[in-house]
């Protein structure tokens, strides 16, 4: 089973969050580098077992109990994702917005 990285990372930053553990922390128990485990937490790059078992023994993770929670935020990646495309093809039907927002969005482009 092939688990999406930003799922990962999010699940595994959320859990160092809750235990109240810097990244820092973390990588003084783990021997892991704090640069990699910034990129993992951020989807940018993976990890091997070993690693990960490593930080799933410290947040009293099990393995079983990770993929659910990576898994549901799969879930919750692809409907921020729809949502963020539908909303970008809204168009803006309020005048007064349209009117406030439009100089704003000239300048950008």
């Amino acid at each position: 089973m092939l688990l999406n990285k930003h799922a990962i990372g999010r699940v595994l930053r959320r859990h160092r969050k809750h235990h109240k553990m810097t990244q820092t922390h973390v990588c003084n128990l783990t021997g892991i580098h704090r640069s990699h485990l910034s990129q993992v937490e951020n989807g940018v790059r993976g990890f091997g077992d070993r690693n990960l078992y490593k930080l799933l023994d410290i947040y009293g993770l099990g393995r079983e109990q990770f993929i659910d929670y990576v898994l549901k935020e799969e879930t919750a990646l692809k409907i921020e994702n729809e949502t963020d495309r539908r909303l970008s093809l809204t168009p803006i039907t309020d005048p007064v917005a349209r009117d406030t927002l439009t100089p704003m969005i000239g300048d950008i482009v």
